[in-house]
């Protein structure tokens, strides 16, 4: 399974900070941090620093690939900017993101001409992000037909199913696992940001490190997480967690444990404290 890491992200307040300050030592500490703990690729998304965005992910691209051996997940809704990393990554990146959706799918045409390049896409089309799992394997299915007519080759997209967080959609993180189950049957490639399902709700490195055990399950082929969260360090580690917070966990995830009351409970009584 390959591990992108997701922390160099300027969404986050410490990474635009660090921008900002042109704090190289505090970047790249966040990038060493993510490799020791697992991360073949290193996302980049600089583009809360709006203008500066092209300039500063660039700059990191370089840096990064100075000092480090690793590879680069290019994550920027400017497909210029997109195309300008592209010519000056050493090793094959990964493109982060197109979609189902006519204005992002034709994305194919320009950056399929600049380099060969792993692409992520998002099972969203021009009727926005679907709640079942037909639709999100249709459209998966759509964008796998469409990149084949661009000469892509198949085994370079990855398919997100897209997860919802459970705190407000408590059988969506169900239905993510059950797609990519179905994806793989069909040979398609899986790949999901998985932090998002635990966003609102307590203890989330536990639920992060479940979901994450859940998906390895299911087949996926690629993940996007923060690999230096304590529990989930210690599941790629091989490490088992104790059955019973596992349990709430897991049912939680999978909707057994509607809007994760037992979950919460749990959280409150200090059973989850491990």
């Amino acid at each position: 399974m390959i591990i992108i890491g997701e922390r160099i992200n300027s969404t986050r307040n410490g990474i635009k900070k660090a921008l900002v300050d042109n704090d190289l030592n505090f970047l790249m500490s966040e990038v060493e941090k993510q490799i020791h703990c697992g991360a073949e690729f290193i996302d980049i998304n600089t583009a809360a620093t709006l203008e500066k965005e092209k300039d500063n992910l660039l700059w990191l691209v370089r840096n990064i690939q100075d000092k480090f051996d690793c590879k680069i997940s290019i994550d920027s809704p400017d497909k210029e900017i997109i195309k300008s990393a592209l010519k000056i990554c050493k090793a094959k990146p990964i493109i982060n993101s197109i979609s189902g959706e006519d204005k992002k799918l034709f994305l194919l045409d320009d950056l399929a001409e600049e380099k060969e390049s792993y692409i992520i896409a998002l099972t969203i089309n021009n009727n926005g992000m679907p709640d079942n799992i037909d639709d999100r394997v249709s459209i998966a299915e759509d964008i796998i037909s469409f990149a084949a007519s661009k000469g892509a080759d198949k085994n370079n997209i990855f398919i997100d199913p897209l997860v919802k967080p459970i705190s407000t959609e408590p059988k969506q993180a169900y239905c993510f696992l059950e797609s990519i189950k179905v994806l793989k049957e069909k040979g398609i490639r899986c790949i999901g940001g998985l932090s998002n399902v635990s966003f609102g709700l307590p203890q989330r490195d536990l639920l992060n490190a479940v979901f994450i055990k859940l998906a390895m399950d299911a087949g996926i082929d690629a993940v996007i997480i923060d690999p230096t969260q304590n529990l989930v360090k210690d599941l790629l580690s091989g490490k088992e967690l104790p059955k019973e917070v596992f349990s709430l966990a897991e049912d939680a995830l999978l909707g057994r444990d509607e809007y994760s009351t037992n979950y919460i409970k749990a959280f409150r009584e200090g059973i989850l404290n491990i």
